[in-house]
C-alpha cells in the first residue's frame, strides 16, 4: 500500500509531531457526518494536532488557501475520502467539478499525488471509499489525478460495520506513519449531542450519513435506557 514508514515509531498517538501528519480531503456533501466521526477517531488515535481537516483546523479569519497549501506541504499522509458525490457535476455548468482546475478537492489531491517525502519516495495517498462507492477509473479523472486509481484504498462501511472499518483504517494509518494509535475509548461514552446541528432536511438522500447516525444514536439509547433522548 505504501513504502517504508516516513516517521520513526513512537510510543503512542499522543507523541505526534507538532505539524499535521494526516490531511483529510473530502467533499462536504459526501457524508460529512461520517467524515466527522473519522476525524474524531483519528484525533483520538494520533493526537488533535496530527490531523488536518479544513472546517476544524482553520480558525476564523485565517487565509483559507494559504493554510490549506501549508498543511498539504507538511503532512506525511493524505486521506482522499471518496463518496457518492465526489464526481458530481457542477450545478451551473453541468460538468464534473473535478474538471475545473480551481476545484479545491482536485487541487488537494493533485498536490498530494505530486509530493515526495524527504526519502524521495512518493507521499502515501490512501483513497477511502464511503459505503458502496467505487474507485473512479482513470478515464473519469483529469490527467493530473490519473495516478489515483493505482493507489490501494480501504472502504469505510456504513451502518453496523462502520466502527470496524474505522479501526482497520486507523491500523493501516498507524503502519504508514510508524505510530502506535491510542486505543478507542469505551463506545458507551460516545456523545451524539454534536449531531443535533444537522437539520433533518440536510440528511435527505444521504444514505451513509443516516445509517451511521442511526447506529450511533441506537448505541447511546441502549447504553442509557433510562435517559430521555430527543432528536428533532
Amino acid at each position: 500500500m505504501s513504502g517504508p514508514s516516513p516517521n520513526p515509531p513512537s510510543q503512542s498517538g499522543a507523541s505526534a509531531a507538532a505539524g499535521p501528519a494526516i490531511f483529510i480531503s473530502y467533499r462536504r456533501r459526501d457524508a460529512e457526518y461520517a467524515v466527522d466521526r473519522l476525524d474524531e477517531r483519528l484525533r483520538h488515535a494520533f493526537g488533535t494536532q496530527a490531523v488536518f481537516r479544513d472546517t476544524r483546523s482553520l480558525e476564523k479569519g485565517q487565509a483559507f488557501p494559504d493554510n490549506i497549501r501549508r498543511a498539504l506541504d507538511e503532512v506525511t499522509l493524505g486521506l482522499v475520502i471518496i463518496g457518492p458525490h465526489w464526481l458530481e457535476p457542477d450545478a451551473v455548468t453541468g460538468k464534473p467539478r473535478l474538471a475545473d482546475p480551481a476545484d479545491w478537492v482536485r487541487r488537494e489531491v493533485e498536490t498530494l499525488l505530486a509530493r515526495t517525502l524527504p526519502s524521495g519516495q512518493p507521499l502515501p495517498v490512501l483513497p477511502v471509499f464511503l459505503g458502496d462507492t467505487r474507485m473512479p477509473s482513470a478515464c473519469e479523472l483529469p490527467a493530473s489525478l490519473a495516478a489515483l486509481p493505482a493507489r490501494n484504498g480501504l472502504p469505510l462501511r456504513s451502518a453496523e460495520h462502520f466502527e470496524d472499518s474505522v479501526r482497520q483504517l486507523i491500523k493501516h494509518v498507524g503502519k504508514i506513519l510508524g505510530r502506535t494509535p491510542q486505543p478507542f475509548a469505551d463506545e458507551r461514552k460516545y456523545d451524539p449531542s454534536r449531531i443535533l446541528h444537522y437539520a433533518p432536511a440536510q440528511l435527505i438522500g444521504r444514505k451513509t450519513d443516516l445509517s451511521v447516525l442511526s447506529v450511533g444514536w441506537d448505541r447511546v439509547v441502549r447504553a442509557e435506557p433510562g435517559r430521555p433522548h430527543v432528536l428533532t
